[in-house]
């Protein structure tokens, strides 16, 4: 039942809502960026977009951020982005009916 509702979220892009929240020092630990450097990134559209949470407070989806770092790393070694694989392609889905067994 529960992988029925992760695939619901996910064909209908509604996966942000499992996903956690972070604030701003959380980020900066995590991209090892400074404040400045976050925001300088964010207005030429190089960073993920920040969520409002209130009047005076924003947060950052974790799992686009996470993303981003990944893509980062990538970029350095000279391999194209990722995104996050459908469900379906994942091993945990695939079916073993017919895989040969040599046991």
């Amino acid at each position: 039942m529960f992988l029925y509702h992760v695939r619901y979220l996910i064909a209908n892009n509604l996966w942000r809502v499992m996903t956690r929240i972070i604030r701003l020092p959380m980020v900066m630990q995590k991209t090892s960026l400074s404040r400045s450097s976050i925001y300088a990134r964010m207005a030429k559209q190089e960073f993920p977009e920040a969520v409002a949470l209130g009047p005076n407070s924003i947060g950052w989806y974790e799992n686009e951020v996470e993303e981003w770092i990944t893509n980062r790393k990538l970029e350095k070694r000279n391999i194209r982005s990722v995104k996050a694989l459908p469900v379906e392609s994942l091993p945990l889905f695939k079916s073993t009916a017919n895989q040969s067994s040599e046991w």
